[in-house]
């Protein structure tokens, strides 16, 4: 998801959804939801990527459920918290009766629409993406991808033969059989965010189970890196260290 800003109308306060505290903290979970732009997201069990124009996410009753909660309750999340999945998804349907947004239900998950996205957050979302350009080609102005790039990024990894794998398997999800250079790149920039051991263990299951032949990509692997727990990577890196001895 997209760490940028949102437009909030100060009308809302007239709104029937600023009188429901639980509501309104749902409205805007929504909103900071949404995509900006049309993007390609990956959904576990599908083929194929599932394409969200600017307005659009993808949830679930579950998933919606812990995020609403999460910020309270990171480590010790509990699906009974209050208010519950079935009382969120209830809301949710609220909001699609008064028109705030649309709910195409698919069977393992359904795609939200923010009703009169571009009216509403066009122009600053505009004014953002610019800003993101202009970033990224100042970016590329001062860094050219070379293969010295690539050996910095590499570096920290000790198993070079498990980073190739995974490139491997990332090439192998396009029909060309071929990724930019920049994609390796920026999943490297990416994995760096987290301890080697997370990044190593996360490769392996995607890897072991063979995500890449049923069409899912980077973002499933990054996905699978960021969800196993710093405990996990610690343990694999302790077994490593006792294999070595």
């Amino acid at each position: 998801m997209d760490r940028g800003w949102i437009k909030l109308h100060r009308k809302i306060i007239d709104s029937h959804v600023f009188s429901h505290p639980g509501l309104l903290k749902l409205w805007v979970l929504c909103m900071t939801k949404a995509t900006h732009k049309e993007i390609e997201v990956s959904v576990p069990g599908l083929l194929e990527p599932v394409n969200l124009k600017p307005g659009q996410f993808i949830t679930g009753r579950d998933s919606l459920h812990y995020e609403y909660h999460q910020g309270h309750i990171k480590n010790k999340y509990s699906r009974k918290l209050k208010p519950t999945a079935i009382t969120l998804y209830r809301w949710l349907k609220t909001l699609e009766k008064t028109e705030n947004l649309n709910i195409k239900t698919c069977t393992k998950f359904s795609i939200i629409t923010v009703s009169n996205w571009p009216t509403y957050q066009g122009s600053e979302q505009r004014s953002e993406q610019q800003g993101e350009h202009q970033m990224n080609t100042n970016k590329n102005n001062q860094e050219e991808i070379t293969p010295e790039v690539f050996s910095s990024l590499r570096k920290r990894y000790d198993d070079q033969e498990l980073i190739d794998r995974a490139f491997d398997a990332i090439r192998s999800t396009r029909k060309s059989g071929k990724v930019a250079d920049s994609v390796l790149v920026a999943q490297l920039r990416k994995w760096d965010r987290y301890p080697v051991g997370q990044v190593e263990a996360g490769i392996k299951i995607y890897l072991d189970k063979d995500y890449a032949s049923q069409g899912k990509r980077e973002d499933y692997l990054y996905g699978i890196i960021r969800n196993q727990t710093t405990e996990t990577s610690k343990l694999k890196t302790w077994k490593d260290e006792l294999s070595d001895l």
